[in-house]
């Protein structure tokens, strides 16, 4: 391909993602991804592919998705790899998924030690959950800089789950994916000042991360910020505001 056809196809992929993701126009993204596998990007050819796996814009197609991730992944797509483990997990080859997900954390795939993270949380293939392996393969996508891994390991902490219990690190790792965008955080953030886990309890500040979540849109913000206003806490109770509140967040 040419440069101008990489890219084109760079350009289309995000496009289908913003349709994706922001729009929820699986059609237009189908379009984008589509035509960006026909311009020989692979990572066109692997959001393709996830198209046919999960059934979304085209009929579920096991056989067509694998042939797809398959052609991403021998052009070095380690995200195609990821795909493949998600097949093999949906057919209980638990052994296959496992090293396809760590052929995509190889290949420099920080989803793939997401999803290795699930595998030893479900104790798929394994005698029993492994949390402990969890938890460092979340570490290992956090140093990635990948914003979920970064909550993850935050959860972690803030549970005990796969390491000692830690409020002040898992508020360091909820502030890095917050900052990243992870409104997730944002929740965990609220929940440990309006509780007082590592830090003196804060309706206030538990209140402006609940706004911050808010305005990434964040379903569980909304609802939060309804029962702050419903009981008072670092607002001024209003019970016309937490009903707005309530309905916003039962929308999202």
């Amino acid at each position: 391909s040419t440069p101008a056809d990489e890219a084109e196809a760079a350009r289309l992929v995000e496009l289908g993602e913003r349709f994706y993701d922001d729009e929820s126009n699986y059609a237009k993204a189908h379009e984008c991804w589509e035509r960006a596998h026909q311009l020989g990007s692979a990572v066109g050819t692997r959001k393709l592919g996830y198209l046919y796996r999960v059934g979304v814009a085209v009929p579920k197609d096991t056989a067509r998705a694998t042939e797809l991730c398959q052609s991403a992944l021998a052009r070095g797509d380690g995200g195609s790899a990821r795909q493949l483990g998600w097949i093999k997990h949906a057919e209980k080859d638990y052994a296959a998924a496992r090293a396809y997900f760590e052929k995509a954390a190889d290949l420099g795939d920080a989803a793939g030690h997401l999803s290795l993270a699930t595998l030893n949380n479900e104790g798929a293939g394994l005698p029993a959950p492994d949390l402990e392996q969890a938890f460092r393969c979340y570490q290992r996508a956090a140093e990635m800089g990948n914003s979920e891994g970064m909550h993850c390991v935050g959860v972690c902490y803030s549970n005990g789950s796969g390491t000692t219990q830690d409020y002040e690190k898992a508020r360091t790792w909820f502030l890095q994916a917050a900052e990243k965008g992870y409104s997730a955080s944002n929740v965990q953030l609220a929940v440990l000042y309006g509780c007082g886990r590592g830090v003196p309890i804060d309706y206030e500040t538990m209140h402006k991360y609940l706004l911050a979540g808010a305005a990434k849109k964040n379903g569980s913000c909304f609802q939060m910020l309804g029962d702050a206003y419903r009981k008072g806490l670092g607002v001024p109770a209003d019970k016309i505001k937490a009903r707005e509140y309530h309905e916003q967040g039962i929308l999202l």
